[in-house]
């Protein structure tokens, strides 16, 4: 069984060692032989007998050693091992049961790691990142104020473990204290979904890499310490869920006054916008997931509406 998206990983230790994920991990030496240095990692087979589901979907290899990596799943299984391979431990206990986008490990710390998970499967569009300092004998929630939208990737900055960025179904954010708050960093950026995150250390470049809107860079020296935190708080909207081609009313906060509205397709492309001063109604909004966003004096009220 391997996933369509199936992850292969260099080790960053020794990059001759090339890693596979299928419904185990396999190894090779510069691509000639494969092993399999686990045996199956998943909750097994899908009861649908699907060879897509079940399956592995990140590995991340430790930055310090070639015997510490981790393993993720779309069936929310979570794995370790600290002896190459030999034997491997489930640390998915306290990790919401959700497909699991990125496993990341902290480059000068090998008993941390921070986990993404996306609940689309299960209609959550929480978004969820959890992290461990103990190698997954514990978990704790870092989600903080990120907005209601799976999260696909993240990544530590190269040189300081305290800053994150991760990629979300609505864009790219950022955390300076590990996760505590997060930052859109959205300047020159579309409102689109981020699958792919990866940093040029050399250059100080983020690359986002998105669902169907090309591939963004952002110098990440300069725009952590030039870009003021964008405030984002919850939008009032219903009903929601609502009905194809039915009514949804948004609901300003109190004086508000005059402010800007747009309003986003699930792939970021931008269907509205105009300016508002009072509660406004949006019709004949068709099948989907939207993303409704209002601004004012740097403050962003948003909210994801689904439309049945």
């Amino acid at each position: 069984r391997t996933n369509w998206n199936t992850p292969v990983v260099l080790s960053p230790v020794d990059p001759s060692i090339v890693y596979y994920g299928s419904y185990k991990l396999h190894q090779s030496f510069e691509g000639n032989v494969w092993a399999p240095i686990s045996d199956d990692l998943t909750k097994g087979q899908h009861p649908s007998g699907s060879t897509s589901f079940g399956t592995i979907t990140t590995i991340a290899p430790s930055f310090q050693d070639l015997n510490t990596i981790y393993v993720g799943t779309d069936d929310g299984e979570v794995s370790v091992t600290r002896d190459g391979g030999t034997t491997w431990q489930s640390i998915n206990e306290g990790i919401p049961n959700r497909y699991v986008t990125e496993v990341a490990v902290n480059p000068s710390n090998d008993a941390e790691a921070i986990v993404t998970l996306s609940g689309y499967r299960y209609l959550d569009y929480e978004p969820h990142v959890m992290i461990t300092q103990d190698y997954g004998q514990s978990w704790a929630d870092i989600t903080g104020n990120l907005p209601d939208a799976p999260v696909n990737d993240i990544e530590y900055h190269h040189a300081n473990d305290n800053i994150l960025f991760v990629g979300t179904d609505l864009g790219v954010w950022s955390s300076l204290d590990k996760g505590l708050n997060w930052d859109l960093l959205s300047d020159g950026m579309p409102s689109t979904i981020v699958l792919d995150l990866k940093i040029h250390a050399p250059t100080e470049m983020l690359y986002a890499g998105t669902f169907g809107r090309s591939i963004f860079k952002a110098n990440i020296e300069e725009d952590i310490s030039s870009t003021s935190p964008i405030i984002v708080q919850d939008l009032d909207v219903f009903p929601n869920p609502a009905q194809s081609n039915g009514n949804v009313t948004i609901r300003l906060p109190n004086d508000l006054g005059i402010c800007d509205l747009e309003v986003f397709t699930s792939f970021g492309e931008r269907i509205l916008s105009k300016s508002i001063n009072s509660d406004d109604v949006l019709e004949g909004l068709t099948s989907g997931v939207y993303l409704v966003r209002v601004t004012k004096n740097g403050v962003v009220y948003q909210s994801k509406v689904v439309i049945q």
